[in-house]
């Protein structure tokens, strides 16, 4: 009797639903349509506008509160880095934009034009970027109208603004709310360009989105450089806004990913059922109490980085033609209920290994 040998390999590739289905690989990434967008996509581009849009009224509380004062330039608290190295404001354009700005936009068509039309999981990280996206637009509306500080922006619209007292909040929310994105003076606590631009490099960097590239990976982080230089720069930011805005993504970004196994989380990544012909697989979820369904067509199988190597132990036992239930409760010999699903699957296989040279030795 032939032995199997098992292949520990990967992949998103569809799955049969018999036994022996023959081991696969990860595609290549090529260009390829974007699949049409599912609810929790939608779900989540909502609730990034939905933050955008709190982050925004926000603002102009802060617009409306922000000290005035009668001078013809900024009068601006003491800040090191205005004093002693930046002391003249000069701000850089490109595009008709500062350069903070520009960087972003950059970034943005990078990751629409060139990450999801080529990432073999473009669902995910889309719901990923968005999601981090609107946890920090939801951080800093709740830091950016609680202390008012003075504007030490030097554009003529802002030295307006501070010289300008007496005004309505709605005739500040008509200031900074009449266009896309909106746009004030005073919404100082924390820089959003400076939390946006390093999530957007961060996640770049996880999801491997530099297409093994170092030349693409060093221009992303020189690139928030010069957004950090533009915003003192130009004076739209004080130096500890942009340093709050740094650890305020780098937390975020670090809590996100460390949280996968959250159910919110967990919700948000899961698969949407799109046909009820597609292929499924199952895998135990990490809590070790029920097994849950992913869509692999299209977009990939969505899982944690727990269930996929569970997968990636576990699932050369199918592809052998070894037994498809899961091991009932867990227990032995496959480990108490609070065993990680790593070392299940990894147990898994070494038993079907056992009982194959077992039968190898028989014949």
């Amino acid at each position: 009797m032939p032995t199997h040998h098992h292949d520990r390999s990967w992949s998103r590739a569809s799955i049969s639903s018999t036994p022996s289905a023959s081991p696969f690989q990860l595609p290549a990434a090529v260009p390829r349509l974007l699949p049409l967008p599912s609810r929790l996509d939608l779900l989540s581009l909502l609730l990034w506008l939905l933050a955008y849009y709190i982050m925004s009224v926000a603002g102009t509380v802060a617009f409306h509160r922000f000290p005035r004062v009668a001078a013809a330039s900024p009068v601006p608290l003491p800040d090191v880095i205005f004093d002693f190295v930046l002391k003249e404001p000069w701000c850089p354009q490109l595009l008709g934009e500062n350069l903070q700005s520009t960087v972003l936009l950059v970034f943005y068509a990078y990751f629409i034009f060139a990450v999801l039309p080529t990432h073999p999981r473009p669902r995910l990280v889309l719901r990923r970027f968005l999601l981090i996206n609107a946890a920090a637009f939801l951080a800093r509306a709740t830091t950016v109208c609680v202390t008012s500080l003075p504007q030490p922006n030097p554009t003529p619209k802002c030295v307006l603004a501070q010289n300008t007292a007496g005004a309505t909040f709605l005739d500040s929310a008509k200031i900074v709310l009449y266009r896309f994105p909106p746009k004030a003076c005073g919404d100082l606590i924390f820089s959003g360009h400076m939390a946006c631009a390093l999530i957007a490099a961060m996640v770049f960097t996880r999801e491997k989105c530099f297409f093994s590239s170092t030349t693409l990976k060093l221009s992303c982080y020189l690139m928030c450089g010069a957004g950090t230089y533009s915003i003192l720069s130009c004076r739209s930011h004080y130096t500890v806004d942009v340093i709050l805005g740094s650890y305020f993504a780098f937390a975020l970004v670090e809590f996100y990913y460390h949280r996968l196994e959250s159910p919110f989380v967990r919700y948000m990544e899961a698969a949407d059922w799109r046909t009820p012909t597609m292929p499924r697989v199952t895998t135990p979820s990490s809590s070790l109490k029920q097994w849950r369904k992913y869509d692999v067509g299209g977009g990939g199988p969505i899982m944690s980085e727990l269930e996929a190597e569970t997968r990636l132990y576990y699932g050369s036992v199918v592809r052998a033609g070894g037994k498809s239930a899961p091991p009932k409760g867990f227990g032995s010999p496959f480990g108490s209920p609070h065993t990680s699903p790593i070392e299940i699957g990894r147990k898994v296989t070494d038993t079907q290994s056992s009982s194959d040279s077992d039968t190898t030795a028989r014949n």
